[in-house]
């Protein structure tokens, strides 16, 4: 769950600032690095559930009001080539639902009407 948190964290920042500069240059992190320093392990999972839901419903309001144009923008993850902000939004996505599936949460058609967009 604490992976999941920072991955919606990182992704956030990246779909608004995509949104806002000129194919800004995004940091690459460390998953493993950030779960340990936030020391998820010693926090109420149902804290950590509330903070998941409550980050992706402000990530969901940034792509919400973007506009369709806005879907082209591109930035840079790490050394990646250049992303578009749509790629960035469906891989997050999909990243979410790999890992919801593999702690045993069926999904269905979630990413469908997750990436309705």
């Amino acid at each position: 769950m604490g992976h999941l948190l920072d991955s919606a964290a990182n992704n956030h920042q990246r779909l608004v600032r995509t949104q806002l500069e000129d194919n800004p240059a995004m940091p690459d992190y460390d998953g493993d690095r950030w779960v340990e320093l936030h020391r998820y392990q010693q926090t109420d999972w149902r804290d950590l559930i509330e903070r998941w839901r409550r980050l992706n419903r402000q990530l969901l309001a940034a792509v919400e009001s973007s506009s369709e144009a806005a879907w082209q923008r591109t930035c840079t993850v790490g050394r990646s080539a250049p992303l578009t902000l749509r790629f960035v939004f469906e891989d997050y996505v999909d990243h979410m639902l790999h890992h919801l599936q593999h702690i045993g949460i069926e999904v269905g058609d979630f990413r469908k009407s997750f990436t309705e967009h």
